[in-house]
């Protein structure tokens, strides 16, 4: 556990008492297995939030898809968009708009005693809108009325932006502002990488998770935080409108009352790729053989073809790696020539036989070929590309 975190619930730069030791804890927790419940797939119905609304505690859940926009399809608390939110797969914000959720006891941890709340969050842009040290990009917080909070740090910004670069944080405050308790993970995710934040408090404790995995916990009683039951609303894109906007993605945002555990938290990362509702039954998926001719998709592009049946678009061979694309290198001995933000494995025989995560290119083995993505591509290589995973790779 890392030494509590402080700071001021406005947007006024106030240094944190105490300093919070980095965990070091890197994108490797990002590898787990996209697998749906058992009982699920059995019954022909898995699906999101078959998966999500079986997890004891549910209270409110947005989809915050183009079917469901802004409404809440379980508590039936529903949100009221304000500026340009685009819904698609995702709610995207502009860095001026934002949802509106109505205050209510759920969303308060001293009148359920826990609170629990899962977001699928990507940040299109480190530098947010509005912030000078960082964003507040979704909590429940006014004058009089503070809660909790989550932010990322302002790219280039202000005050201790400098040396918390990539860092999101949760923090809970006592109604009246002032220095709250807080958690964080701090990892050079791309812009453009999506993260299945967490956000997890009791009366005592908070803390904070990625991708499933706890990255920090942090006493309340450290710096004498006493949740009460603010009046403010809950806000997806910002806050308060004068601590920062998010220029980024939101999707899929649920709030239990109570704290979840780990294995709950995995279930729901290892659906996010299914869809929101209804059947996923499907034919079974033929075997595919490892490296061989290339596999078109519908489009006619290539394709990496995982042993599920899960594919994603090749860009090219030995080219230059771009935001969310997927490369293939096949010159033996030489390097990829490519950054930390990524994932590079190395495919022999149709087989991974290794994965490097968030490390500067690496040099290609001689028999064999080194698929590298980035966001997008980086996330299916996480999901799909474990040591010992088959894959069916195209020759140039």
């Amino acid at each position: 556990m890392t030494t509590s975190g402080q700071l001021l619930s406005t947007s006024s730069n106030v240094s944190r008492r105490g300093f919070l030791t980095f965990l070091g804890i890197g994108a490797a927790t990002a590898s787990l297995t996209c697998t749906p419940p058992a009982n699920a797939a059995a019954a022909g119905t898995a699906n999101f939030r078959a998966v999500i609304t079986s997890i004891p505690g549910l209270k409110h859940y947005y989809p915050l898809d183009s079917a469901s926009k802004a409404r809440d399809v379980v508590g039936g608390l529903d949100g009221t968009a304000h500026g340009s939110v685009a819904f698609g797969t995702h709610a995207r914000f502009d860095g001026k708009s934002y949802i509106e959720i109505p205050d209510h006891d759920d969303f308060s941890v001293v009148t359920r005693g826990a609170l629990t709340i899962v977001a699928f969050n990507t940040i299109d842009d480190w530098r947010g809108a509005g912030g000078s040290e960082y964003v507040h990009w979704m909590g429940k917080g006014s004058a009089g009325s503070h809660e909790w909070v989550f932010r990322h740090y302002v790219k280039g910004g202000t005050g201790e932006a400098s040396s918390r670069q990539y860092r999101t944080s949760f923090y809970h405050f006592n109604t009246s502002g002032g220095l709250g308790a807080g958690s964080y993970f701090q990892d050079p995710d791309a812009a453009g990488t999506e993260r299945m934040v967490t956000g997890m408090a009791d009366t005592s404790t908070i803390s904070m998770w990625k991708n499933a995995q706890q990255r920090d916990s942090d006493p309340m009683s450290g710096y004498s935080i006493k949740p009460g039951n603010g009046r403010a609303p809950v806000r997806l894109g910002t806050r308060d409108m004068s601590t920062g906007f998010l220029v980024g993605r939101l999707r899929r945002v649920a709030f239990f009352d109570r704290k979840l555990t780990q294995a709950e938290l995995k279930r729901i990362y290892d659906a996010r790729n299914l869809p929101e509702s209804g059947s996923t039954s499907t034919a079974p998926v033929a075997p595919v053989a490892p490296v061989g001719p290339a596999t078109p998709s519908t489009s006619g592009a290539l394709v990496v073809r995982s042993s599920t049946g899960a594919t994603y678009p090749l860009k090219g061979f030995n080219v230059s790696r771009t935001a969310d694309s997927l490369v293939a290198y096949t010159k033996a001995g030489s390097s990829t020539g490519t950054n930390q933000y990524g994932t590079e494995v190395v495919v022999r025989d149709g087989r991974v036989v290794s994965v490097s995560r968030s490390k500067p290119g690496i040099r290609v083995p001689s028999g064999s070929i080194v698929l590298s993505g980035h966001g997008k591509a980086r996330t299916w290589l996480d999901a799909n590309a474990k040591v010992g995973a088959s894959l069916a790779v195209p020759r140039p």
